[in-house]
């Protein structure tokens, strides 16, 4: 879409920001720098409530990142909205090193409580990942959330190299 529609990606990078959640919450999975994976409003199925914001994918603030970076390489003259947000995409990145120092060099996720999701990735359905013997494998390293988060720190090395 972003060689389509460029403005569709302008939403997503001023809109997510406005949500980014000050402290952390195990409920909602929210820390500091990290991207929202979803909201729910009145979702009072079994029992859930309504939560508003839910921080729970770990691929969600590397691909935010990834986002801003191809609109600016793609739609540099209306790119400058990156500069608006740009405390938001080092918080971001903030985020992501802190992950990556908390577990042996991996963007690993786990859920804050029993209510959040298993899998945090772009598969959150809480049975959707197995092992090859087709045993159920419980949250851990993506492989593609690694990519993401290369992808995102590179990204920002690149923009404070031209700064």
């Amino acid at each position: 879409m972003l060689w389509i529609n460029p403005q569709l990606a302008a939403g997503v990078l001023t809109f997510s920001p406005r949500l980014r959640p000050e402290a952390t919450s195990a409920f909602r999975d929210a820390q500091p720098g990290k991207i929202m994976h979803e909201t729910r409003a009145g979702d009072g199925r079994a029992g859930r409530g309504s939560f508003g914001c839910y921080y729970g994918g770990v691929d969600t603030t590397p691909l935010f990142v990834m986002l801003a970076a191809a609109y600016d390489e793609r739609a540099p003259a209306i790119a400058r909205s990156v500069d608006r947000i740009w405390t938001r995409l080092l918080a971001a990145t903030d985020w992501i090193e802190r992950r990556l120092d908390s577990s042996p060099r991996f963007l690993d996720y786990a859920r804050g409580e029993q209510s959040g999701l298993v899998n945090q990735a772009w598969k959150t359905v809480h049975d959707s990942m197995f092992t090859r013997t087709g045993a159920f494998r419980a949250a851990a390293r993506r492989p593609q959330v690694q990519g993401y988060a290369y992808a995102a720190l590179e990204a920002m090395s690149n923009w404070l190299r031209r700064a």
